[in-house]
């Protein structure tokens, strides 16, 4: 047997060791029962497993370790179920997975390293949940990622750092959050190679000083803003109706040259990151 689907039934319990002699198998569906707790032992033998779908419970807790037999998982599928903190042994063992999806959730919190071990990961998907806060090493080991989906959280403030160890990022999604402002300091240009696709529309950024890092890196063919002949601007009033495609360093008050910008506010951390990373499209510019 390669494939087993077990999906909309009223399963609210899996027995310790249940699959230890499904050996061949490649694909479990789980989804829609009443699952409320992953444990440790639950997958044990499942070593050629490729995807497995547990979407549509109601798990609320995972076991440290629950997965760490399943050392061919590929893609692992946690979509719309109940889990509040992310933590750091929950998905040890996964050396192979490339695609996590969390969205829809109710985290809160993720705990520092969660994902460090998660080397293989391309595509992480925690939109829908009710993180406020993301915070410098959450996403710490994730080097070989591509896709980071935090769209329709809560999220208020990104920490400094907190994406510089992403180098291999090609979208970060950041939609309908309640960020006022996105700090250059989050993102490190000089070690990331690739260009990033941003999304940062339905969050109420005002747009100012604090945004012209973004200009310098279309300039550069660092960032793409995504959406950006639909994103309007309602702050400050000034620029009220304009759209961010429309909008020039001068609307955002910048400094004519790269090297003049003078950021007069953030504070004196903030200031360092923005000149430091100036230098940095300076040194990169294509044109």
């Amino acid at each position: 047997m390669v494939t087993l689907n077990l999906q909309q039934n009223q399963i609210n319990a899996i027995e310790n060791y249940s699959f230890t002699d499904l050996t061949a198998l490649k694909t479990m569906y789980l989804g829609g029962n009443l699952l409320q707790t992953i444990l440790e032992h639950q997958f044990i033998g499942l070593t050629n497993l490729h995807y497995l779908s547990l979407e549509q419970n109601q798990i609320n807790s995972i076991q440290d370790y629950s997965f760490k037999n399943l050392t061919s998982l590929k893609t692992l599928n946690l979509q719309s179920n109940k889990l509040y903190t992310i933590h750091e042994h929950q998905f040890d063992g996964l050396i192979k997975l490339a695609y996590l999806n969390l969205e829809r959730n109710q985290i809160q919190t993720i705990q520092d390293y969660s994902f460090k071990n998660l080397t293989s990961l391309e595509t992480l998907d925690l939109g829908g949940n009710l993180l406020s806060t993301i915070l410098e090493h959450q996403f710490i080991g994730l080097t070989n990622l591509l896709h980071l989906y935090l769209d329709q959280n809560q999220i208020t403030s990104i920490q400094d750092y907190s994406f510089k160890n992403l180098t291999s990022l090609k979208t970060l999604n950041l939609r309908s959050n309640l960020l006022q402002t996105l700090s250059q300091c989050t993102f490190d240009a000089e070690n990331h190679p690739i260009a990033l696709a941003l999304d940062i529309w339905g969050s109420p950024i005002e747009y100012n000083r604090s945004m012209c890092w973004v200009k310098e890196a279309e300039h550069d063919n660092w960032i793409t803003v995504a959406y950006a002949s639909s994103l309007v601007c309602t702050q400050p009033q000034t620029l009220n109706g304009r759209k961010w495609n429309t909008l020039t360093k001068l609307d955002l008050n910048c400094g004519a040259e790269v090297g003049e910008l003078n950021f007069s506010e953030g504070g004196n951390t903030i200031i360092t990151c923005m000149y430091m990373i100036v230098m940095v499209f300076t040194g990169t510019r294509t044109s």
